[in-house]
């Protein structure tokens, strides 16, 4: 009599269209299922970030470490400027003579040396004029030498008065003038050589040549305003930079320790 009793107290109590036990059940489930997703993707980070000693990968191996000797000495002071590089030596060549280009001996920005080709110029013409010069200098060298004849055949007969003294004197002077024309042939020799070697340009110092200017087949003319080659010394080679103030004592005390000079480099060199 009991047990009816509690049933039916309990049914009297369940408020009507409450939901039933399978009900309870299917809102459950959906929670269970997604704990489970929950918990999975957990574990899949957690092994995706295991240490590689975990996971089954080789290890780190320890670095080996060396050890040196120590040395007691300055270990510098460095600052940083920017600067201008300034060439000791700039040389621009001009062309001294009148003619056509034949050869170009370098290309921009080629490094040569003293004494090296640059620029050929057609030497026909200057080579043709020497030859004229050397001529005209070999027959008044045969006229001086029939005038000096001459004039030893008149001493000796002066001096036997064999012929007047008069024609003697002139005959010295005819010899005088002769030698005057063979220096002055002498000079235009020399002076053609000199312009057939201006067709030959070569490098005064040794450096980097510049932008190439001329090509064969140009015709140039002496006494142009504008340079055929111009060449850079690079050694030596001067930097003009400027130092911060706040620097100054640190200079100083540097000057004072290494002398007169201070180690200078760009970076990523060594000083020198």
């Amino acid at each position: 009599m009991s047990t009816s009793y509690i049933s039916e107290e309990t049914t009297s109590l369940q408020p009507a269209g409450a939901p039933t036990g399978g009900y309870t059940r299917r809102k459950i489930w959906p929670l269970i299922l997604a704990a489970a997703l929950i918990a999975v993707v957990t574990i899949a980070l957690l092994r995706k970030h295991k240490p590689a000693s975990q996971a089954g990968e080789t290890p780190l191996t320890t670095p080996n470490i060396r050890t040196a000797p120590v040395h007691a000495g300055s270990i510098g002071e460095y600052f940083e400027a920017l600067g201008t590089v300034t060439p000791l030596v700039t040389v621009n060549l001009y062309s001294q003579v009148n003619g056509e280009v034949v050869a170009v001996h370098y290309v921009e920005g080629q490094i040569v040396r003293k004494g090296d080709p640059l620029i050929n110029i057609d030497p026909r013409p200057y080579e043709a004029q020497l030859q004229e010069y050397q001529g005209q200098l070999e027959r008044d060298q045969a006229v001086l030498r029939q005038a000096e004849i001459d004039l030893a055949r008149y001493r000796e007969a002066a001096a036997q008065d064999a012929v007047a003294r008069q024609t003697y004197e002139d005959q010295e002077q005819t010899v005088a003038q002769n030698r005057g024309t063979v220096k002055n042939d002498m000079g235009q020799v020399e002076y053609g050589k000199v312009q057939r070697s201006y067709c030959h340009l070569v490098a005064p110092i040794s450096g980097r040549v510049g932008l190439r200017l001329v090509d064969p087949g140009n015709v140039i003319f002496s006494g142009g305003s504008s340079p055929i080659v111009v060449i850079t010394e690079l050694q030596p080679i001067t930097v003009v930079f400027n130092v911060a103030e706040d620097y100054l004592d640190q200079v100083r005390s540097r000057h004072s320790f290494c002398g007169e000079r201070l180690p200078v480099g760009h970076r990523g060199k060594f000083p020198h």
